[in-house]
């Protein structure tokens, strides 16, 4: 599985490029299983998104994962390395390549 970061203060270029990625990684027949977006809002988005990204996808193609404005720089460092290397590892992945 293949984890982006979009950094920056141009929100229209970084949802463009997001759509645009989007659209490449998922089947449009299980576009609704397999796409999941997680507001900023969330108490919990991070640990949320890592979650969803241990459950295998529906159907062909990927899953889709994205956490819109996370508060992920907002949290110690320490705080999100500990989640990630204790997640990525378990995540499951196909090689649709």
């Amino acid at each position: 599985m293949a984890v982006y970061i979009y950094w920056g203060d141009d929100e229209f270029a970084i949802e463009q490029a997001v759509v645009a990625l989007r659209d490449r990684t998922l089947d449009p027949a299980w576009f609704s299983f397999n796409f999941q977006k997680i507001s900023p809002d969330h108490p919990n988005g991070l640990i949320e998104g890592l979650n969803l990204a241990m459950t295998p996808t529906l159907g062909i193609g990927q899953r889709f994962i994205w956490l819109r404005d996370s508060p992920l720089a907002k949290r110690s460092q320490e705080d999100w390395l500990i989640e990630l290397q204790r997640t990525i590892p378990s995540i499951p992945y196909r090689d649709w390549e």
